[in-house]
């Protein structure tokens, strides 16, 4: 609360030093002046200087056909956004999920004959040879369970930082 008042006020002290406050002290800008533009306003928003008024690439008679030119049809040729025309494409769609251009359709690193027996890989049971996850076998661990819980590890049993006999 303390913090914002300050900065309130520092803010309203700065504005008030400002010379944009005092508009008495310093002249009026050259671009609103009459006398300075000879016909007031500011020029470049002035309509005889742009010589037809408006925006110049929103005229008609400047871009000769008028609109933006990036939209239009003439200017892109068949029309429409280049990437998603069927005769640029040449078969239509987008290319990367096209099936002849996968050549077997479908997402190639999910696809059977691909990883040659399907399935995700890391998953299947003739490749971790036993199957399963291999940390959590029984022959891997070769008394099964998870080692650091074992009892003959531990050689009095528990969680070793658990045990409360010669712990201290």
């Amino acid at each position: 609360m303390k913090f914002s008042l300050v900065l309130i006020a520092a803010v309203a002290g700065f504005t008030a030093a400002s010379p944009i406050a005092s508009k008495g002290a310093e002249p009026p800008s050259i671009y609103r002046r009459e006398e300075d533009t000879q016909r007031g306003g500011i020029p470049w928003k002035r309509e005889e200087d742009t010589q037809r008024g408006g925006i110049p690439w929103k005229r008609e008679e400047d871009t000769e056909r008028g609109g933006i030119p990036w939209k239009r049809e003439e200017d892109t040729e068949r029309g429409g956004i280049p990437w998603k025309r069927e005769e640029d494409t040449e078969r239509g769609g987008i290319p990367w999920k096209r099936e002849e251009d996968t050549e077997r359709g479908g997402i190639p690193w999910k696809r059977e004959e691909d990883t040659e027996r399907g399935g995700i890989p890391w998953k299947r049971e003739e490749d971790t040879e036993r199957g399963g996850i291999p940390w959590k076998r029984e022959e891997d661990t070769e008394r099964g369970g998870i080692p650091w819980k074992r009892e003959e590890d531990t050689e009095r049993g528990g969680i070793p930082w658990k045990r409360s006999r010669g712990a201290y």
